[in-house]
């Protein structure tokens, strides 16, 4: 028992807590759509009112950066059904994890999903739906030079594949690894959507008591 236990307690300091106890998802693009506002234009604000209107949903998770207020918006550009609701927005500031260069746009139809930098957006590409954040974590492979290590807080992003899956994962981590456990997950880009309020939702768990902005969902 007690070799049980010391080989236990080394796994558990030697292997990286992202790696542990990364939690993630991998759908379809035809699987996914985006939630702000319910059929009356009041947002959804969480995954429970999210599900009493599309009670065919299997996964939910937060879907990027919002206005703190009590009628929170996207900060950037979003796209729901085709329709453009929350233009590209653009901010340099490293203080802010927004504002690290570059923010980025996960936008996606049926056929496909992409992951850009916000200032390649253009009015012209074919998105069903679109969600602006940031920073990039990867691009083109690369983890993103300008990340800072960050703290050990809990995170959620979106990476997409280059066999055309998407990437969804929840945990606690520090920027960096962040990237880096992505990247393992031979995505091509990656986006970082929020830290600290980052949750998850799916049928084996508990609703979220947090509040979120633009919220994704996938179904079966």
């Amino acid at each position: 028992m007690k070799y049980c236990i010391n080989i236990l307690f080394l796994i558990f300091f030697t292997i990286s807590p992202a790696v542990v106890f990364a939690q993630h998802f991998v759908f379809k693009p035809s699987q996914l759509r985006l939630f702000w506002k319910d059929a009356r234009g009041i947002p959804f604000l969480s995954f429970s009112n999210v599900r009493k209107e599309h009670p065919n949903l299997v996964f939910m998770m937060n879907a990027g950066m919002y206005t703190a207020s009590n009628n929170p918006a996207p900060v950037g550009l979003y796209v729901e059904n085709g329709v453009k609701l929350r233009p590209v927005n653009i901010v340099i500031n490293k203080k802010v994890n927004y504002g690290i260069s570059p923010s980025g746009i996960f936008y996606f139809n049926a056929q496909k999903a992409h992951i850009i930098k916000a200032k390649d957006w253009s009015n012209q590409i074919n998105a069903k739906y679109a969600t602006q954040s940031g920073p990039m974590l990867l691009i083109e492979g690369v983890v993103n030079r300008n990340l800072p290590k960050g703290s050990y807080i809990k995170r959620n992003g979106v990476g997409v594949r280059a066999d055309g899956k998407v990437v969804f994962a929840c945990f606690r981590s520090n920027f960096i690894d962040f990237a880096v456990w992505f990247k393992n997950q031979k995505c091509t880009n990656a986006l970082y959507l929020d830290g600290g309020i980052s949750d998850y939702w799916t049928p084996n768990t508990l609703f979220s008591i947090g509040k979120f902005g633009p919220i994704i969902g996938a179904v079966e």
